[in-house]
């Protein structure tokens, strides 16, 4: 099924799709930025609250994060799905730390479990709307009023004319093995 779009819910830890007929086709859970409240300036560690387009959705199966003391494969998942944010690097991604979905754990960006990233990529385009929610605690972080305010019910996506287009590394791998039943034992 194609998905029409998404909406993260950083109160929830949810990434919800949607369809065109603004049916839900799936939910899946997330990770958050580290930090309460809107992403205001690199490194804050919070991730960044409204509505956003994919942009680029990239194999990010060999990339590798580097911190001060390891190089970490596989921290990214298989893909890193783009978002066109006003800051560089953040993102829908997999993860090396499945353990820590449904959490305050990221620079910034949402992180999935690596089978539902790979699920989720299969129903989505570059172009796509992504709709970031905040939190009571990320609202109260930021100074407002504790209660949400109220969103548009339609989302429409976005036109950017500054948008990559996708790069995607296509490989032959076989993504499904078949496996053929051994004949019965007679006894």
């Amino acid at each position: 099924t194609k998905a029409k779009y998404i909406v993260i819910s950083k109160e929830n830890f949810t990434l919800d799709v949607f369809d065109s007929e603004d049916r839900l086709i799936c939910s899946f859970g997330v990770a958050a930025g580290k930090n309460y409240g809107n992403k205001q300036r690199e490194g804050d560690m919070k991730t960044p609250e409204g509505e956003f387009s994919i942009v680029q959705i990239q194999r990010a199966s060999h990339w590798m994060y580097n911190t001060a003391k390891e190089n970490i494969k596989g921290y990214y998942g298989n893909w890193f799905i783009r978002l066109n944010t006003k800051y560089s690097g953040i993102g829908i991604h997999g993860t090396h730390e499945p353990e820590l979905i449904g959490q305050r754990s990221t620079e910034g960006s949402i992180r999935l479990d690596n089978y539902h990233l790979d699920s989720l990529r299969a129903m989505i385009d570059v172009g796509m709307v992504v709709r970031i929610e905040s939190s009571r605690l990320d609202r109260e972080a930021d100074g407002k009023s504790p209660e949400p305010e109220v969103v548009a019910e339609e989302i429409h996506p976005i036109a950017d004319d500054n948008a990559t287009p996708v790069i995607e590394e296509r490989s032959e791998e076989v993504v499904a093995e078949v496996v053929t039943p051994e004949p019965e034992q007679k006894q």
